[in-house]
């Protein structure tokens, strides 16, 4: 039997079928799924799925890890092990919308026939929101972030105020861009060349229950560049380390080393490889020490090979898993340099020489 694809789809919310699919998540003003890709390694602490709706009025689902999206269609057919008309038959029968139009069914066509959208730049106004964060955390109403940030995970000011890390003190009290998240919490920019915020992660504080911790600015504010590149205040070698987040990211940028985060960090795809790749310096993948943490490192590992770049790996020690709880671990941040040095001395030799 023929189907009308708008008709099961508008007849279908995508968010109970999630429920249904993926798990209840209920109980959050963001509901968030584990991402249905078998080979997405995900640790569950924040999962990476949520629901939205596109300008033409179609619901989907969009990965913020390993960067998948899709309709219901999709989303049954990866859950469920069926084919496009099997997920056609599933989610006719559980609406009730099978309509037969008495021609040949064809596959689902991509919207808008004429292609994929252009990116979208950055709202101009991001910078000016960053700047704002930045006065908001070195202010005294900032004094709890301040603490978080320097004492709770024990990154220097200095490394703080180049990257221009900020707080965000909730819509009520700070202007933002549309689509820039309105909870308060800890501005993480990702920076242009020149210096410019081209977009924002918030990491909430005192989150509880299934709320997700980091907060992404939404593609109407700016593109997810999906890669975040961080500044020591003075460099110590040529190398880039490559963490599963931003403040790993900041922990190394502590001991003296630039960085890159993974902005969601999944199983990193080919543009993330060949962003790190085009770079030009020996790479060292730093992911956590877990099954979530080597399966990505491998994964980027093995992109970054393709791209005809130096990689090598750096694995936290299992007792700490991450290298902020790595570098928490260390007596001071001069401890913390000699420590990471002598890792990379161990393990990498090339990535250390200038």
């Amino acid at each position: 039997m023929p189907y009308d694809r708008d008709a099961i789809l508008a007849a279908t919310e995508l968010a109970d079928l999630a429920d249904e699919l993926l798990g209840p998540h209920r109980g959050a003003r963001v509901r968030p799924w584990a991402c249905p890709i078998p080979t997405h390694a995900q640790t569950g602490r924040t999962p990476p799925l949520t629901v939205f709706v596109t300008r033409w009025g179609e619901q989907r689902w969009s990965c913020h890890g390993c960067g998948a999206s899709g309709t219901a269609i999709d989303l049954v057919i990866l859950t469920r092990g069926v084919d496009v008309r099997g997920a056609f038959d599933w989610l006719a029968t559980r609406t009730g919308a099978g309509i037969e139009l008495g021609r040949a069914w064809s596959p689902p066509r991509r919207r808008p026939p004429s292609g994929p959208e252009p990116p979208v730049p950055p709202d101009p106004r991001l910078d000016d929101y960053v700047v704002a964060c930045e006065r908001w955390l070195w202010s005294q109403q900032g004094k709890a972030a301040q603490r978080w940030l320097t004492e709770t995970r024990g990154l220097p000011s200095a490394v703080l105020e180049l990257n221009r890390v900020g707080f965000d003190p909730g819509a009520r009290r700070l202007a933002r861009p549309d689509g820039v998240p309105r909870s308060p919490g800890v501005v993480l920019p990702v920076l242009a060349d020149d210096g410019r915020a081209v977009f924002t992660q918030t990491r909430r504080l005192g989150f509880s229950g299934d709320a997700p911790r980091y907060l992404n600015c939404a593609a109407r504010a700016a593109p997810n560049p999906k890669l975040a590149l961080y500044r020591p205040p003075a460099a110590a070698a040529r190398c880039v380390i490559v963490c599963e987040g931003a403040l790993d990211a900041l922990s190394v940028a502590s001991a003296g080393y630039r960085s890159a985060a993974v902005l969601g960090a999944g199983l990193p795809d080919e543009r993330i490889a060949k962003r790190l790749a085009e770079l030009r310096v020996p790479l060292v993948v730093a992911f956590d020490a877990d099954p979530a943490g080597d399966a990505g490192a491998s994964r980027l590992m093995s992109l970054i090979r393709s791209n005809d770049a130096s990689v090598t790996r750096l694995r936290p020690p299992e007792v700490h898993g991450d290298l902020n709880a790595w570098m928490m671990a260390a007596a001071s941040i001069e401890t913390w340099q000699a420590t990471v040095c002598g890792s990379l001395r161990s393990s990498c030799t090339r990535a250390i020489d200038r």
